[in-house]
């Protein structure tokens, strides 16, 4: 027992010392947002990785979009604190609290890059009471990175180990230069993250696929090749577009590159899921009509593809709110619109409500099953044929299809000849 307690205490202690205080947030003037700044970072090179999401809070990042601001900031807040550390100590009394102007520049430089002359400043702007880093600052951070790349670190600092610092200061300085509106790294990145994305795409494909077989087998079913393929293959764009969309950001993309990679990625996974589900459900109903021979209780018959139809149109309709979330349209203005038009909705598509309300009805009292030999209303004479969530397909014996709406069954005599336990017939 002794020997547990001191373990436990042991390990209490060890995560304690390995905690930070994290500054609190205060931007009312230039020192304070540098040392709110700098202290951030100092967690960050620590092992907390929260560090550079509060150090974004001292950018200016008001027209980013909200999938990218904490992506973008993060990656701003790495590359700010690398060129600080190789720029030079930073003393946080020598900087001002109380600035002449809305504007207050750390540096002004004119860097030469690849025989091109580069205006670049690192500054802070005052908004709202608040003083952040500013665009222009934004703007001039690859220069500095690019400029900078060579150089030692300052005394007194904590150098950055991360991985990914580590792997951008061995690189050649060409792979940051840019062509075709990317930087060759990123090309470089963009390609390998494809080829990642697409092989854990295969491997869960197999891995999946070799699951629904096992399965199947053990129920002694058989599964067509394909329908398996018409599910696994969405499904593997599925985890390919996830896998892609969590890792683009390392890339390291531009802002508004970055939001339209990130809002076409969104639409196409969200596409995907839809076509997923829908061949689930496929897959999913064919296990359960093979289950459904094996009673002789019909209602099954009936069940199951209502069922499927009513599954697929919740996830074409979850689907389509998804989709027009991510264009960027106001879902809820727009359910509110269809909130007010309701009534006239309604009064458009009332013989709509009414056929599902009546398949309902079918569903819950039974008064026919498929295969059934049924007469409606005295005048429409045939075999079930199918159940669907509108109407009703029955067989005639002139081998025609009727199909008759669910609303109308609601109110309708129908003579079940299927359900008569005996016959009788004439012998004369």
């Amino acid at each position: 027992m002794i020997k547990i307690t001191a373990l436990i205490i042991a390990t209490i202690l060890t995560c304690c010392s390995y905690s930070y205080d994290f500054p609190v947030k205060d931007f009312s003037n230039p020192q304070k947002t540098m040392n709110y700044f700098l202290k951030s970072m100092k967690g960050y090179k620590l092992g907390h990785t929260e560090g550079a999401e509060r150090a974004s809070k001292a950018f200016d990042l008001r027209n980013y979009s909200e999938s990218t601001k904490t992506i973008k900031g993060e990656e701003y807040s790495i590359k700010l604190i690398n060129i600080f550390d190789r720029m030079e100590y930073i003393k946080i009394d020598d900087i001002p609290t109380k600035p002449d102007y809305d504007i207050w520049h750390y540096k002004k430089d004119i860097l030469k890059i690849d025989d091109k002359t580069r205006s670049v400043e690192i500054s802070m702007v005052k908004e709202k009471d608040q003083w952040k880093f500013s665009k222009e600052t934004i703007r001039s951070l690859d220069y500095y990175e690019i400029f900078l790349k060579d150089k030692k670190i300052v005394k007194g600092v904590i150098a950055d180990t991360s991985l990914r610092t580590r792997i951008k200061s061995h690189l050649p300085k060409w792979v940051f230069k840019e062509n075709f509106f990317l930087k060759n790294i990123q090309w470089l990145g963009l390609i390998a993250l494809i080829l990642f994305s697409f092989i854990i795409d295969r491997i869960v494909r197999f891995v999946i696929a070799s699951r629904i077989l096992s399965f199947f087998k053990k129920k002694h079913l058989s599964i067509q090749e394909f329908e398996e393929q018409k599910f696994l293959a969405p499904l593997g764009k599925v985890v390919f577009l996830i896998v892609f969309k969590s890792l683009v950001f390392i890339l390291e993309l531009s802002p508004q590159t970055l939001a339209v990679v990130a809002k076409v990625t969104d639409i196409f996974l969200t596409l995907a899921v839809i076509f997923t589900l829908n061949q689930g459900i496929e897959v999913l109903c064919l296990f359960l009509l093979d289950k459904a021979k094996e009673t002789e209780n019909k209602f099954d018959d009936i069940l199951v593809p209502l069922i499927s139809k009513t599954a697929r149109f919740f996830v074409y309709a979850f689907g389509i709110v998804y989709i027009g979330d991510a264009l960027d349209l106001n879902m809820k203005n727009i359910l509110a619109g269809m909130g007010i038009g309701g009534i006239a909705f309604a009064l458009a598509a009332k013989d709509t409500v009414s056929n599902l309300f009546g398949s309902f009805t079918v569903l819950l009292d039974r008064p026919f099953s498929i295969g059934d030999w049924i007469v409606i209303n005295g005048n429409i004479e045939g075999t079930v044929e199918d159940v669907g969530l509108r109407s009703t397909r029955i067989r005639t014996f002139y081998d025609s299809v009727i199909t008759v709406p669910n609303g109308n069954l609601t109110s309708a005599y129908v003579d079940n000849n299927g359900k008569r336990r005996y016959r009788r017939f004439s012998t004369k």
